[in-house]
């Protein structure tokens, strides 16, 4: 049952993500994904040590770069949809490099606040946790690749 807030959590986020700029549905998703969000912070308030604040910080910087990372993946589907994409410029690089900064950050924040003492293998493995944070923006770029291909995107 304690699990239970978190894979919700996950699940709203990721699905929030997804529709979060598609034209109408977005009205629908974006209030899943802030409700995603705040399963998110008080599952993981849970898991933190005496209310580590630097874990939970990483939790809100991995949410809200999704969001954005959604956001700019998708307009940029929508470029190579409508065959007007040019390239990658200097912009385009230092967007990419500033959202890995930012995952790389969360995901060490995060890590922090879950303790080295607290990741076993065995019994509760909060290792898992962790991963899923850090795993949730590839994750999420893979499932709109993954439709923009198969033509079942909704997006643009």
């Amino acid at each position: 049952m304690k699990n239970y807030l978190g894979i919700l959590g996950y699940t709203f986020l990721i699905l929030g993500a997804f529709f979060i700029d598609t034209p109408i549905i977005a009205l629908l998703f974006i209030p899943l994904f802030l409700a995603g969000m705040i399963m998110l912070l008080l599952f993981y308030n849970k898991k933190f040590k005496r209310n580590n604040k630097m874990g939970m910080l990483g939790i809100l910087i991995i949410c809200l770069t999704l969001g954005y990372t959604c956001i700019e993946f998708n307009q940029f589907l929508v470029l190579l949809s409508r065959n007007e994409f040019i390239g990658f410029t200097s912009a385009v690089w230092l967007k990419i490099v500033s959202v890995t900064v930012l995952t790389l950050i969360a995901s060490f924040l995060i890590s922090r606040g879950l303790g080295k003492e607290s990741i076993n293998y065995k019994s509760e493995s909060l290792f898992g946790w962790w991963l899923s944070a850090s795993l949730v923006i590839p994750f999420e770029l893979l499932i709109y690749w993954i439709a923009y291909s198969t033509e079942n995107w909704a997006g643009g």
